[in-house]
């Protein structure tokens, strides 16, 4: 049965221009008259606050005289918490409204980093509650260039902002995208207006399918 509104998903490994084109897409739709909502995760709610003080080294444990970064354990839980929460108050709320929510970064993001530290099916099951979206776009990015564009952004370097940790994170997000029938690849490492093209090609198709009343150009 489909839903009401539409669920887009954007992934891709750090640099790939995920926010960059949910933005994008999220001001078009609305220029065209649609109820189109971007959000994120982690979240700015309490959990997702937490998790984001975590990624920038701002939350550590103590661990007899030495400070170690908070367990990747506990931050894979703290992920699966937060998406809960943000699909309960904010993405299901909203697609019960007719809205394109479209989110930037989502369960794929849990499986393909925090089950380089934790096994693989717990991983899975520890977000099993969470929905499946109505399309998932993965902006594939070399290692390279996805670094190269973190350094360009100027933001505080996150933990997981290095390269032999993010050529594992690709491979696990190719291993796990190709899995799934409403998943795409875009080729991110073209320019950004040719991605947005692309991006924005696979989503319109698939909302007329859906029902929405679109135009194209």
């Amino acid at each position: 049965m489909k839903r009401k509104g539409f669920f887009l998903v954007l992934e891709g490994i750090d640099g790939s221009g995920t926010t960059t084109i949910g933005r994008m897409l999220e001001s078009e739709l609305k220029s065209k008259g649609i109820n189109a909502h971007y959000t994120f995760e982690p979240t700015f709610g309490p959990v997702g606050s937490l998790i984001k003080n975590i990624l920038s080294r701002r939350v550590v444990m103590n661990s007899g005289d030495r400070k170690e970064l908070f367990d990747q354990k506990s931050v894979a839980l703290l992920f699966a918490a937060d998406r809960l929460d943000h699909i309960k108050n904010e993405i299901e709320p909203l697609l019960g409204k007719g809205f394109v929510v479209i989110s930037d970064r989502y369960k794929y993001s849990s499986y393909a980093y925090q089950s380089l530290f934790a096994k693989e099916s717990w991983v899975y099951e520890i977000n099993r509650f969470a929905i499946d979206p109505d399309l998932l776009l993965f902006l594939d990015v070399d290692i390279k260039t996805g670094l190269k564009r973190v350094g360009i952004r100027g933001n505080v370097k996150e933990i997981y902002e290095k390269a032999d940790l993010l050529r594992k994170v690709r491979k696990n997000y190719l291993r796990d995208i190709r899995k799934y029938r409403y998943a795409r690849i875009i080729d991110a490492g073209k320019m950004l207006d040719e991605v947005y093209l692309e991006a924005r090609s696979l989503l319109f198709e698939r909302l007329i399918e859906y029902g929405f009343k679109v135009q194209v150009n």
